[in-house]
């Protein structure tokens, strides 16, 4: 034993040493900073990103000599940080509530996206979901109580203080196995994997598994060692992001190196490498980035808290959310250390795309050249254009590697072999420039020109089978080619067609808008570059409205709609309302407070629809009912075509309001045993039971037909894009949402507004 204690104080010796000769080259001698950070529990995988830090010597690199603490049960985290005993600490989100209590404290990452902490019970006891926990004993701790998620969850099945038994928590697993407490709070990391290696059948109680996920263990300050040591913050900010990031991509190095040099509890390497590989899966957030904060998901923690009577309704985040001076992006390591590599990323464009793009005297010029001009504003990336001649050209250049990005590329399954592709940042309307235009005539019914390498004829063909189309070398020849009559008409978008003709007077050739879709471009991304690709995705998702606004109405004329999100304001009176019943009966309190948890976690706060949540609930009901009875179960799957362009071009307020429309229409023409609601973004699913696929898909011909055919009032035409599939007894829910969401996919590249099974 004296020689294993022996052998990891040596082996940490020599790992501090070799730290501190890696931060040499970075850490002026003599402005070494002592800091020390508190964590909120012993050491384990859980804070394996700060101990990485510390020995990979990333804290050493700038000028940080960092001391990591074990939890004292007797220091609370949140006054250790206020009274200055500590530097940084970990938190839960119960930081809201010290928040809210006047304390001065800012939420830097948080370490997990979805919260770890589960009440676990026997699978061989009667307890199998929250609302059995009425009058049982639960082993929970006072920290435990406040955590938003675990709260929202005992709340929305009606269990509060006064009927359950709470005893204090022994952190013994043998209590629960012997039934000396009926569940205990745990962490979905740890305790699982104790009973498995014992044999112990067990199950979870997971808050997110009932609508509520939030985030967890927070790294946090205080406001004023923001203030006073702003460079301090940063710099052990930063490294603590590249110690998490290594260590989730590192995991079994990770675990040796705790398992050797932090391993106070005893544990063993397999235990670590299952903790480890649980929490990498709560780690990131949906587009795979580590320690991101958004300000919506923290408005919905700061909801259940006001429902619960824990905060006060004046609450206000302020600036509880960290903002790195000089990093508005919130870039990660990996992401930082591209942009201060300086490496130039080759771009390639479309010469002849005006008012879009163009190359005039070597210049990338146009609307894509101005975003492509913020994007690298504002992340900081070094863009360089590559010259060609033609659109074709460029293709071929980023196939043979000559090419880091395509500025502005709209997405196809052929261009998907070659490019990833970001976030949409720019929505055009797809026309039909022709000598006629009437209503009664479909222009895919006559002979049709497409510029050849365009995406047009990839995405119409198959809707369009029949149609005539006619390549053409580009747009001019395609519009000259109208202008002779050789063909009734030119797709393409409808700002670079009327560009020109008009600069190229072409007579008696009309833009028809009959077509009525939309394109939308993203910036293509060569295969394996997917730090550039999440960069990128991070300038999109940063370009303002004012900033879209400014771009567009240079060249189109745009004008900007600063109207106030009504989403906002019914969201505030709803608050108001339920803070005014704070007074009432404690029984009359309790049932309201459950029906609005339980809308939290069942109904989508924008529509009042269904959410996820509670579709996937209905789903696995109605997979059941229809195994067991052989009853037909289809599904409708569908999403609002190119809604980005709505949000961008008239406001996310207008956009609330489509979804909103939508959703009201959808469910005045479904039965009331159909089951509707929001999947998500700009995506709704319909459960029909009792209905098969040809009748379903008549039902969804009949919803895309009302959804295009009502004004909106933004003088624009809205439609959507269905997918339908039918239950195939004893397939899984995956498979049967993947199927309908494939329906979907091909309804969206078969031209939109229609319907796919």
């Amino acid at each position: 034993m004296l020689f294993k204690t022996m052998l990891k104080i040596a082996v940490f010796v020599f790992l501090g040493a070799v730290s501190s000769l890696v931060g040499a080259e970075h850490a002026e001698p003599g402005n070494i900073e002592k800091v020390k950070l508190r964590l909120l529990w012993k050491h384990q995988f859980q804070f394996a990103g700060y101990y990485i830090a510390k020995v990979k010597g990333y804290y050493s690199a700038v000028g940080l000599d960092v001391d990591i603490a074990e939890l004292d049960p007797n220091v609370n985290n949140a006054e250790a940080v206020l009274s200055e005993k500590t530097d940084f600490a970990v938190g839960r989100s119960s930081i809201l509530i010290r928040y809210g209590q006047g304390g001065d404290i800012v939420a830097l990452f948080p370490a997990f996206q979805r919260s770890p902490l589960i009440l676990l019970t026997l699978a061989s006891g009667d307890i199998q979901g929250p609302k059995d926990l009425k009058g049982r004993k639960i082993m929970i701790t006072p920290d435990t109580r406040n955590v938003g998620s675990v709260l929202a969850m005992m709340m929305q099945a009606g269990i509060h203080d006064g009927n359950f038994i709470r005893q204090k928590h022994s952190y013994d697993l043998d209590d629960l196995v012997s039934g000396r407490t009926d569940a205990m709070a745990s962490y979905i990391s740890n305790e699982p994997f104790q009973l498995e290696s014992r044999g112990v059948p067990y199950r979870v109680l997971d808050p997110s598994d009932h609508g509520f996920d939030m985030y967890s263990d927070f790294l946090f300050t205080s406001g004023r060692m923001i203030r006073e040591r702003p460079e301090m913050t940063r710099h052990f900010y930063e490294a603590s992001l590249r110690g998490w990031e290594y260590a989730f991509d590192n995991i079994e190095e990770t675990a040796e190196i705790i398992y050797r040099l932090f391993n106070t509890q005893n544990k063993s390497l397999e235990a670590l490498l299952f903790e480890g590989r649980a929490l990498q899966k709560l780690a990131f957030d949906e587009y795979g980035r580590f320690g991101t904060l958004d300000k919506h998901r923290f408005e919905e923690m700061i909801q259940v808290y006001l429902i619960s009577g824990v905060l006060d309704k004046d609450y206000n985040l302020g600036n509880m959310l960290y903002k790195p001076r000089g990093d508005k992006l919130r870039l990660s390591y990996t992401e930082a250390e591209l942009v201060e590599r300086g490496e130039q990323i080759r771009v390639c464009t479309d010469p002849h795309w005006m008012p879009y793009e163009s190359l005039a005297n070597g210049e990338h010029i146009g609307i894509i050249a101005d975003y492509i001009q913020l994007i690298s504003e504002k992340t900081g990336l070094m863009v360089s254009v590559v010259p060609t001649e033609s659109w074709s050209q460029s293709l071929a250049y980023i196939k043979q590697g000559r090419c880091d990005i395509v500025s502005g590329v709209i997405q196809t399954p052929n261009r998907s072999r070659y490019l990833d592709f970001t976030r949409t940042y720019l929505s055009t309307p797809l026309v039909v420039a022709s000598r006629d235009i009437d209503p009664e005539i479909s222009p895919f019914t006559q002979k049709l020109a497409i510029p050849r390498g365009l995406a047009y004829k990839e995405i119409f063909s198959p809707r369009y089978p029949d149609a005539e189309f006619v390549d053409v070398e580009s747009p001019l020849a395609g519009l000259k080619l109208v202008e002779s009559g050789d063909v009734y008409g030119l797709l393409g978008d409808a700002a670079s067609l009327r560009f020109l003709i008009q600069k190229h007077a072409i007579q008696n050739v009309y833009i028809n808008e009959t077509v009525s879709d939309i394109a939308d471009i993203s910036i293509g991304v060569t295969k394996n570059r997917e730090v550039l690709l999440a960069l990128l995705n991070k300038g999109i998702e940063s370009i303002t409205k004012d900033e879209n606004n400014r771009i567009l109405s240079h060249w189109l004329g745009v004008q900007q709609d600063n109207t106030i999100s009504p989403r906002f304001f019914w969201t505030f009176l709803i608050i108001i309302a339920v803070l005014g019943l704070l007074g009432i009966y404690r029984y009359s309190l309790t049932s309201y407070r459950n029906k609005i948890l339980e809308t939290l976690a069942e109904r989508d706060q924008l529509t009042g629809v269904a959410n996820r949540h509670k579709l996937i609930a209905k789903l696995e009901e109605y997979l059941n009912i229809s195994d067991r009875y052989n009853r037909a179960l289809t599904l409708i799957y569908f999403d609002v075509d190119n809604f980005k362009y709505i949000n961008d071009n008239f406001g996310h307020t207008t956009g609330d309001r489509v979804l909103i429309a939508i959703s009201d229409l959808v469910q005045s023409e479904i039965r009331k045993t159909d089951i509707f609601g929001r999947w998500g973004g700009e995506e709704f699913l319909c459960l029909l039971p009792e209905i098969e696929l040809s009748h379903a898909t008549n039902i969804a011909e009949k919803l895309r037909k009302k959804i295009s055919t009502h004004d909106y009032q933004i003088n624009r035409k809205v439609t959507c894009s269905f997918g339908v599939a039918e239950y195939q007894p004893g397939e899984t829910l995956e498979n049967f949402v993947s199927r309908a969401d494939e329906a979907l996919y091909r309804a969206k590249h078969s031209g939109k507004n229609s319907v796919k099974t």
